[in-house]
């Protein structure tokens, strides 16, 4: 049973629906592509989908502005996934599943997908109308746009007449965006030296940092949020100072643009050392609660059970590892 059937307008919604029920994570456009070039060929307009799943519909113009300058629509397929703590969904299986919240349309436990989600219905409903007048459209719908603008970059834009363009990927319905300042994706690799976890350490806790507002690179950089990578890598400086701790599979941030929201770490110790542990992570959260009392109450460190691992970092790479920017779930 479709959710937005209530809301206006209804051509728009539709369309955003039908997207939300297509995976559509950067790097996962494939299906999202195929079905706007499906869409497209039905209506008779002319489709093609290049390597990376970058898609460009060609529409005529109608009602009286078929002579006039081609006008150029951008919005971009992929979505960036994010998912509260704690909830089940695959980005790369299961459909958004959406809500009506009052006055707003939100996502239940996920991100939305609005950006730019909101803006491709905008220029699908366009593309689908029979009473609008517009003048011929290209519309250029890219890929990867939030891994660093990259289909954008790769675009053939030889394949486009039109001199004008109205991007469908801004925030602000009063406000044209007339360019950005672009950004920079790179990649830090801290060598992880394995070793077997020492008799000693029989303890093992899962270090978590969660509560975050987490939010947006762009819109939401200005707030000062607190980062949880960069809070656990503080939280594990300060453990390792004091305690003989090892470290193993740290992992935190879901997407190069989203601020991120939690981190952990699993930690192996020493039996002598719980307590002090648990004391020093105590007292790190009540600093934390004072420091980000206003950009980020919610803030909290968490200390819970956890299985015992196959392996640990080595002491010396679990001290070079605490002060790296971003951590993945497969480092080796």
């Amino acid at each position: 049973m479709p959710t937005l059937t209530s809301i206006q307008p209804q051509e728009v919604f539709s369309f955003f629906e039908s997207l939300s029920n297509i995976p559509r994570g950067s790097g996962n456009e494939k299906e999202v592509a195929d079905w706007v070039v499906d869409f497209a060929r039905e209506r008779g307009l002319e489709a093609t989908q290049d390597d990376l799943h970058c898609v460009l519909v060609k529409k005529p113009g109608q009602h009286g502005l078929e002579g006039a300058p081609p006008l150029i629509l951008h919005g971009h397929l992929d979505m960036v996934c994010e998912k509260e703590d704690g909830v089940t969904h695959d980005f790369e299986q299961d459909p958004i599943e959406l809500l009506i919240d009052g006055d707003f349309v939100t996502a239940n436990g996920t991100s939305l997908g609005a950006d730019n989600g909101i803006g491709v219905s905008y220029i699908l409903a366009l593309l689908d109308s029979k009473d609008i007048p517009h003048p011929p459209l290209e519309a250029v719908l890219t890929a990867m746009e939030e891994k660093g603008k990259v289909g954008a970059a790769q675009f053939d834009t030889s394949k486009l007449s039109g001199k004008r363009m109205i991007d469908f990927n801004w925030i602000t319905d009063k406000e044209i965006l007339a360019g950005c300042s672009g950004d920079v994706t790179f990649t830090v690799d801290v060598p992880a030296e394995w070793e077997p976890v020492p008799v000693t350490h029989t303890e093992t806790r899962l270090l978590k940092v969660r509560g975050l507002a987490g939010g947006h690179c762009e819109f939401d950089i200005h707030l000062e949020r607190a980062n949880a990578v960069l809070v656990l890598a503080r939280a594990l400086t300060t453990l390792m100072d004091r305690f003989d701790v090892r470290i193993s599979d740290p992992h935190g941030g879901a997407q190069n643009n989203a601020i991120p929201a939690d981190a952990q770490v699993v930690l192996s110790l020493r039996p002598e050392d719980l307590r002090g542990v648990a004391d020093a992570v105590s007292e790190l959260e009540r600093t934390l609660l004072n420091e980000y009392r206003k950009a980020d109450p919610g803030i909290r460190l968490e200390l819970d059970s956890a299985e015992r691992p196959e392996h640990v970092f080595s002491a010396a790479a679990g001290r070079a590892s605490r002060g790296s920017p971003r951590w993945s779930r497969t480092a080796s």
